[in-house]
């Protein structure tokens, strides 16, 4: 036998009854006994009943609607409503969405009823008392409609969605409200899926279904566009670092050898020229230097995969200069 079957068939033994709240109902055992005999009943609540209901969990569904059958007779009605809630949130049944309507019923809140009888008329297409239902369902859009309002129930795939109507965010989906007839505007939002919208007319006198589908956001390529630069390899330093660091030496060496072959007092000009140099080269190479290795500590960043360096040395008679051209 069907899990929903059996299921359908424990649970049988708890629910109201089209006609309202349920008098006394056989034990469970002999519920499931008379089940098994007969070969089970039609699967009526496969779109609704999950794949497994532990017994701890069945059991704490049995208790809440015990309390919420007992609060309805009392009159209870919101209490109703919470537990009958909380039963289905566990258990979900058609039967609990037709309890939460009766007590919405009872407390006479239209647009409450009305959502919960459509709910148990979606959920069980063929409901022995369907015409009955559908009947009351009229009466309460009727009701509505003479507020100058109507009710529209807006689901997603997937839900969580957040529903705005004429631009105004009103909530998330599946998303259930009133608001006037007429055009509406209604739009979809939802991190990682395309945005959706679309226009509905809200009849005066009738509810409306709408049902929308997300389209999901193609994920980024993680390949480099075509024609980009790849960044320096890490750890890596340039030749034009090497070769200014590289002309810094020679300048140095230069200019102690300058320095020590000549017999003048103080710093000669060729000692001089040669400082110079290296002082300007060991700036330059300093900063290449610097640049390199901040490129390798971001491999991936597009300051590092687009620099481009140039080193600039002249020197004339009147001295030397240096210049260091970095582009990013």
């Amino acid at each position: 036998m069907r899990f929903a079957r059996l299921s359908s068939a424990l649970l049988g033994a708890l629910l109201f009854t089209g006609a309202g709240p349920a008098k006394a109902a056989p034990s469970l055992s002999a519920k499931v006994q008379t089940e098994a005999a007969q070969g089970g009943s039609d699967d009526k609540y496969d779109e609704t009943l999950p794949p497994t209901v532990d017994e701890a969990a069945f059991e704490h569904a049995r208790m809440m609607f015990g309390e919420g059958a007992a609060a309805y007779e009392a009159g209870r009605y919101p209490e109703a409503i919470d537990k009958f809630l909380v039963a289905a949130s566990i258990y979900p049944n058609p039967q609990f969405s037709f309890n939460v309507a009766k007590a919405y019923d009872q407390l006479g809140d239209t647009a409450g009823a009305l959502r919960f009888y459509r709910e148990y008329l979606k959920q069980q297409r063929d409901a022995p008392d369907r015409e009955t239902v559908q009947g009351r369902v009229r009466e309460l859009e009727l009701g509505l409609s003479r507020r100058g309002i109507q009710q529209l129930a807006v689901t997603s795939k997937p839900s969580g969605a957040t529903l705005l109507i004429d631009g105004r965010p009103v909530g998330v989906t599946p998303w259930v409200g009133e608001t006037w007839p007429g055009k509406h505007r209604l739009a979809l939002r939802q991190p990682g899926y395309r945005d959706a919208e679309t226009e509905v007319v809200l009849s005066r006198h009738r509810a409306l279904d709408v049902a929308l589908q997300l389209e999901a956001r193609p994920k980024p390529s993680a390949q480099r566009p075509a024609g980009s630069i790849s960044p320096r390899p890490s750890g890596r330093i340039g030749m034009l670092t090497w070769g200014a660091l590289g002309i810094g030496v020679v300048g140095l060496g230069g200019a102690l050898l300058s320095e020590s072959a000549s017999d003048q007092s103080g710093i000669s000009r060729t000692s001089a020229f040669f400082a110079g140099v290296s002082t300007m080269a060991f700036a330059a190479g300093g900063t290449l230097l610097y640049l390199d290795l901040r490129g390798a500590s971001a491999p991936g960043s597009d300051r590092a995969a687009a620099a481009t360096d140039e080193l600039r040395l002249g020197c004339w008679a009147a001295g030397c200069n240096v210049q260091l051209a970095h582009a990013f």
